[in-house]
Formats: structure tokens, C-alpha cells, sequence
């Protein structure tokens, strides 16, 4: 059994990034984190140490970051979360940060359902099978809700990118 402590250094900064692309505010990051690792030494014992640990962290996350927009209705607030900076060229810094920015605002365009399936799909290369065991769904449900996150989600970067990435894909097909 892996001890708590490796599990909270080795995988911090991946529940800091789930919590993110699960749009939760920068000011909030810190907090819902220990509310996860929280949930985590205390469901441990639960923990199947021949399954990966990811998809188990991320259903913490979702969990938690739903909490989150619950109480957060009754707040005011709720930013695009913070890019880091890369410290590398200006230019390749900006424009990585303005793709990740998209990409976050487009995430946070989904539905909550369909985005926690997209994010552990497409971004954390999750079978879809174990999305949906991770997520309580059924395979059939998780499918569903992974394709209409993706057409979502490819209307939302075409309406933003406008007519110049599409014909750009045009290109590109065979």
C-alpha cells in the first residue's frame, strides 16, 4: 500500500491541475486541495492499489470542486484560472499562455458532466471504461457525454478561432 505521504508528494501538482481544468478559482486552489488530500487519507483503506491512482485522485477532484460550485453560487466570483509562467521566451511564453487560456474557458463552456469525462479522457488519456467507473457512470453514458464534450468543445474553439483554423483543418485532412 502506497503511504499518504508519497501519494501527497507525488501527485500534488496533478490534483492542483485537475482542480484547474475543473475551474476552480487560483484563490481557491490551495484550499481544495486539502480538502481532496483530506478525502484521501481519510478513504485510502478504500483505495484498489492495482488500479492507477489518477483516475481516483480526479474523482476526488470532481467531487470536491462540485462542493465547490455549490457553496461558491451563494459567493461572488469564480475567474479563469491563473497561468503559470514558463520563464522562457516572451513571445512563446504569451502565446502558450493564451492557448492555455482558451483552453481552460472553453473547458469551463462544458457542461460539468461531460467535462470532468472529456478531461479524463482527452488530457489524462483515461480509458473511458475507467472514466466511468471513476465517475459512477455506465461505459455507454461516459461514451455519450465524451462525444458530445468534444463536438462541444470543437464548435466552442471554432467560434473563438473563427474560419481561419477551420480552413487551416481542411487543409490538413488526406
Amino acid at each position: 500500500m502506497t503511504s499518504f505521504e508519497a501519494i501527497y508528494r507525488d501527485h500534488l501538482g496533478y490534483v492542483l491541475q485537475s482542480l484547474r481544468r475543473l475551474g476552480v478559482a487560483p484563490s481557491r486552489l490551495e484550499d481544495l486541495a486539502h480538502d481532496v488530500f483530506v478525502t484521501v487519507h481519510r478513504r485510502l483503506s478504500d483505495f484498489d492499489a492495482t488500479r492507477p491512482i489518477r483516475p481516483w485522485l480526479f474523482g476526488i477532484c470532481h467531487g470536491v470542486s462540485a462542493n465547490e460550485r455549490a457553496l461558491a453560487r451563494n459567493r461572488v466570483g469564480g475567474a479563469v484560472a491563473d497561468i503559470e509562467d514558463d520563464r522562457e521566451d516572451p513571445h512563446r511564453s504569451a502565446e502558450r499562455a493564451e492557448a492555455q487560456r482558451l483552453i481552460r474557458q472553453v473547458l469551463l463552456e462544458l457542461d460539468e458532466d461531460k467535462r470532468a469525462v472529456f478531461i479524463l479522457h482527452e488530457l489524462d488519456q483515461v480509458p473511458v471504461s475507467e472514466a466511468a467507473a471513476v465517475l459512477g457512470l455506465l461505459t455507454d453514458t461516459a461514451w455519450s457525454r465524451l462525444k458530445a464534450a468534444r463536438r462541444q468543445f470543437k464548435d466552442a474553439m471554432l467560434r473563438r478561432l473563427g474560419p481561419t483554423v477551420e480552413g487551416a483543418h481542411a487543409r490538413t485532412r488526406p
